[in-house]
């Protein structure tokens, strides 16, 4: 994706005609239900970074209220238990939503990132990869970690030699987790058609 009309392909595909499944409408919630889509509103300082909460997606999860629960509680610890910086967090999420070809990761993490001390030009080079210039050995390390989980389901021993200079034990391990944890998270934004919400550009944010 390396032009406009290739984005604009990727999100002409991935976006189509709007969500395949239908938001759960609030008469036919349940108390439970209901309970969910109020515990899933971002913590208030992510609200404030994005411009206010996305509901649509988690009114579409809903509907299986009792494994997007665990799911949620899970996508909550990174924010409760994390170890990983925050910027090291955002630098590996934003390039596999890049790698994905996850519009509404993406878009979203570029606003996330960009709070969080990311500049216009590192994102810039996150899309480049781990061979651009400037990038230091630990964050073109945590680059690759990112590619090669996403494309072999393991991170080879040079790069994770890198990383554990850098990253204690917790940390590896949380990295691991957290490119999962947001990989599952693209799959469903993408094969549930999850519109974009107001002040999300997709794959056209920087």
């Amino acid at each position: 994706m390396d032009d406009k009309a290739a984005i604009a392909a990727r999100e002409a595909a991935v976006l189509g005609a709007g969500p395949r499944i239908a938001p759960l409408p609030a008469e036919e919630r349940t108390v439970e239900q209901q309970q969910l889509i109020d515990r899933a509103q971002p913590p208030a300082q992510v609200r404030q970074i994005k411009g206010g909460g996305d509901t649509e997606w988690v009114e579409i999860m809903a509907r299986h209220h009792g494994l997007f629960g665990g799911h949620l509680m899970f996508a909550q610890t990174f924010m409760t238990e994390a170890t990983l910086s925050a910027r090291d967090r955002e630098i590996a999420v934003l390039r596999l939503a890049w790698v994905s070809g996850a519009p509404f990761e993406w878009g979203g993490h570029v606003v996330i990132g960009k709070a969080c001390g990311l500049t216009e030009a590192e994102i810039a080079r996150i899309i480049e990869g781990p061979d651009a210039a400037e990038w230091s050995a630990h964050e073109s390390a945590l680059l690759q970690a990112t590619e090669q989980l996403h494309a072999d389901s393991m991170i080879d021993d040079a790069t994770w030699s890198t990383l554990s200079l850098t990253l204690d034990e917790r940390q590896l391990i949380e990295l691991v987790l957290l490119i999962g944890h947001y990989k599952t998270v693209a799959y469903y934004q993408n094969a549930l058609r999850f519109r974009l919400p107001q002040g999300n550009e997709g794959l056209h944010a920087r």
